[in-house]
């Protein structure tokens, strides 16, 4: 889980990978800057290299901003 109260981890335990971003922002149009989101692009296609189903969602306060932030996301991983 990516939040401040939460750690967040990357041992992977199964054969998929869940990832719950919950920091996005009002402020930003994306919800998250455009190198946070470059990241977590590499971060899923890391996972998928390794054969692993990746199940991604943006689960936050900002909910506003989830829909934009999960197209920009899926712009970069080209899908």
């Amino acid at each position: 889980m990516h939040d401040e109260k939460f750690p967040a981890f990357d041992d992977v335990t199964a054969d998929f990978a869940y990832l719950r971003l919950r920091r996005c922002s009002e402020g930003e149009p994306t919800g998250y800057p455009e190198t946070e989101l470059d990241q977590w692009a590499e971060h899923a296609r890391g996972h998928a290299a390794e054969r692993r189903d990746v199940f991604l969602y943006f689960i936050n306060g900002a909910k506003i901003r989830a829909p934009a932030a999960a197209q920009a996301l899926i712009q970069r991983l080209g899908a």
